[in-house]
């Protein structure tokens, strides 16, 4: 299993460091959502949140949000002793290229569908609204696998 900001390096990287705060938010869940529903277990250790602009990873959001909605620069990243197994940095790849287009409303639009998460737990202004690891799966069952 990855360490969440090895994950949130590897997709940065992948975008060639164009990635605001809000998009590897996104990406982050995405890459959960999907990794759960493929392989039935979380790709990274990490809570996720319900806040108002969508899924969070509240360690990952404060270490960049320095950065606002400008791009997380490499020098901010902690040191990461862990390493991905091959499998899930080929599976980060691939997310990555899935996503490597999308702007950040196309992010935010997909991770705020109906039937998602996000959305079954969500209350306008409350943070601490854990979204669960089982509610992710119906996620990815009823939304991800249909598409």
């Amino acid at each position: 299993m990855c360490n969440v900001f090895a994950v949130a390096k590897k997709l940065c990287e992948a975008r060639e460091w164009n990635v605001s705060n809000l998009e590897l938010q996104k990406m982050l869940y995405i890459a959960q959502v999907l990794h759960l529903g493929i392989f039935s277990h979380h790709l990274f250790r990490g809570t996720f949140e319900a806040w108002d602009y969508g899924p969070v990873v509240p360690d990952v959001y404060h270490r960049f949000k320095i950065f606002g909605n400008k791009p997380i620069q490499k020098w901010s990243f902690p040191e990461i002793n862990e390493e991905c197994s091959k499998e899930e940095i080929d599976f980060i790849t691939e997310v990555s290229k899935l996503l490597s287009e999308l702007k950040p409303f196309q992010l935010v639009n997909l991770t705020h569908r109906k039937g998602s998460a996000w959305e079954s737990v969500y209350v306008p202004g409350a943070k601490n609204t854990y979204i669960s690891e089982d509610s992710m799966k119906q996620e990815y069952l009823n939304v991800w696998k249909k598409q």
